[in-house]
């Protein structure tokens, strides 16, 4: 028995018992290994099959997560999603999605209609007064390169959780996601420093030297700008009174956080009212 299916309108979809392949391919909709019986394209180049759950899920649906209809399309293999109800990343297999918001759903989250992720969905989407964009917990898959915090520069375990906003590259631990608006600082007691989401080498941490890419803490006026992790004054020296300069100077390194065969850090003391600088001798 043949299906005409709107995600793949070229071909005619047969319902079969089985298949003659060496390996078991996945649904092209929920990206899910294939049992059977299920739905295969009449065309052995397509390469498209459907579990007859998936095939089922109209063209367009209302959910329970979200107050507008959601419609159902192929995502390209190369888009990367963040399915709204089980947090995962996908970029193969159907989407529903509401155009005017911008939710997505995969299809194994679409075909679920329980209540209870209403409340689960709100708790999981943040909304930060430094990020333009919404941050939503999505789990990491499992990566063989490393992925740091914007924030705390720290490495994030791949296969944990995360908060992301896959439109910007933004990714923080949910431990870091609590930013103090405001701050006073005593390497700039003139102003008061404001958070900030900003591009990758545009600014340079006054503490460390080393560039910015994610959040800063700063003050625009004076192009004064830490990262969030060197903010904190006890991750350098005290503050040291040189009978030469009239204000306090303090010692700065060049970035702990890269790797580095020398043993030796090159650092020197700097006073940030006046910008001045002075290496040991």
């Amino acid at each position: 028995m043949g299906i005409q299916h709107f995600s793949h309108p070229e071909h005619t979809l047969n319902l079969v018992d089985s298949i003659e392949e060496s390996k078991v391919p996945k649904c092209s909709g929920c990206n899910e290994v294939m049992c059977f019986p299920g739905y295969a394209c009449e065309s052995a180049k397509c390469k498209f099959y459907l579990h007859k759950s998936c095939a089922e899920l109209p063209p367009k649906i209302l959910h329970p997560l979200h107050p507008h209809p959601l419609t159902c399309s192929l995502t390209d293999d190369d888009e990367v999603l963040i399915c709204d109800g089980c947090r995962d990343l996908y970029g193969s297999g159907f989407n529903f999605s509401c155009s005017w918001c911008g939710f997505n759903l995969d299809a194994k989250c679409a075909s679920k209609q329980d209540q209870e992720y209403h409340q689960t969905f709100k708790k999981l989407t943040l909304f930060r007064f430094y990020h333009k964009h919404a941050l939503k917990l999505c789990n990491l898959p499992k990566l063989d390169e490393t992925v740091p915090c914007c924030c705390c520069r720290q490495i994030i375990s791949t296969g944990s959780s995360a908060y992301c906003c896959l439109e910007c590259g933004i990714i923080i631990h949910e431990s870091c996601t609590e930013i103090p608006m405001e701050i006073h600082h005593p390497f700039h007691s003139q102003h008061i420093l404001v958070a900030q989401t900003v591009a990758l080498d545009k600014y340079r941490c006054a503490a460390c030297k080393s560039s910015i890419d994610g959040i800063k803490i700063g003050c625009n006026e004076c192009n004064f700008h830490l990262h969030v992790s060197c903010v904190n004054p006890n991750r350098w020296a005290c503050a040291l009174k040189h009978p030469c300069h009239e204000h306090n100077m303090y010692y700065f390194v060049e970035d702990d956080t890269t790797e580095s065969s020398d043993d030796d850090t090159t650092g020197s003391f700097e006073c940030n009212k006046c910008h001045e600088e002075c290496l040991d001798d």
